[in-house]
C-alpha cells in the first residue's frame, strides 16, 4: 500500500498536478507595503500589493512548475517561485522593482477582499493582515485610492462614501473559481 501511495504521489508531482494551494503574506523590504499571494488549484493565483497610501495593486496569473507569473491591470508584473514560502519580485508601472518573500499565512493572517458598486462606479477593497496582526488596506474606485482599516474580528470596514463594507477571506477555493 505504501509503495502504491508513493508511486501515485510521484506521478502527480511529475505531471505538475500537485500545487501548493494556500495563502502567503509578507512585508516588502524597502517599502511600507505588504504582499499577499493566494494559490488556488489548477495553477491559478491571485496577489495583492498594498502600502495603505499610494499602492493597491491586484495581480492574476498562473503557477506552473513552481514558478509564478502574474500580471496587473496596468501591465505590472509579479514573478516568483513557490517553495516553503513565495519569493520573487514585482515590477511597478513606474519601473521600480521590489523584491519580496512571504511565508505561509497562519491564524488571522491572509488576504481579505470587498467588491461593490455605487453610482455606476465599481469598488474593490483589499486588506493584508500579517502574522503579527498588522495590516495594509485600501479601497479602489471612483478614480481614487482610499486607505481603509478592516476589523479582523468582524471583517467590516468603514468607507467615507460607501459606508459599512463587509469583506471576506480570499481562500484558495475562491481563487480557483474566480480566476
Amino acid at each position: 500500500m505504501k509503495r502504491v501511495l508513493i508511486a501515485i504521489l510521484t506521478l502527480v508531482a511529475s505531471l505538475g498536478l500537485a500545487q501548493s494551494a494556500g495563502s502567503y503574506v509578507g512585508a516588502v523590504p524597502n517599502s511600507k507595503a505588504f504582499i499577499a499571494v493566494v494559490l488556488g488549484e489548477q495553477g491559478k493565483a491571485l496577489a495583492y500589493l498594498c502600502d495603505s497610501e499610494s499602492i493597491a495593486l491586484w495581480f492574476r496569473g498562473k503557477l506552473e512548475g513552481g514558478v509564478l507569473e502574474l500580471r496587473g491591470a496596468d501591465g505590472q508584473r509579479l514573478q516568483g517561485r513557490v517553495g516553503s514560502e513565495v519569493s520573487g519580485q514585482i515590477t511597478l508601472p513606474d519601473g521600480r522593482v521590489l523584491g519580496f518573500s512571504a511565508p505561509a499565512a497562519s491564524g488571522e493572517a491572509g488576504l481579505y477582499r470587498y467588491e461593490g458598486s455605487q453610482s455606476g462606479n465599481a469598488y474593490v477593497g483589499g486588506w493584508i493582515i500579517d502574522q503579527k496582526g498588522e495590516q495594509r488596506g485600501a479601497v479602489i474606485g471612483g478614480g481614487a485610492l482610499s486607505p481603509v482599516v478592516l476589523s479582523p474580528k468582524t471583517l467590516q470596514a468603514e468607507h467615507r462614501l460607501l459606508g459599512k463594507l463587509l469583506a471576506w477571506l480570499v481562500t484558495p477555493q475562491w481563487v480557483t473559481q474566480s480566476n
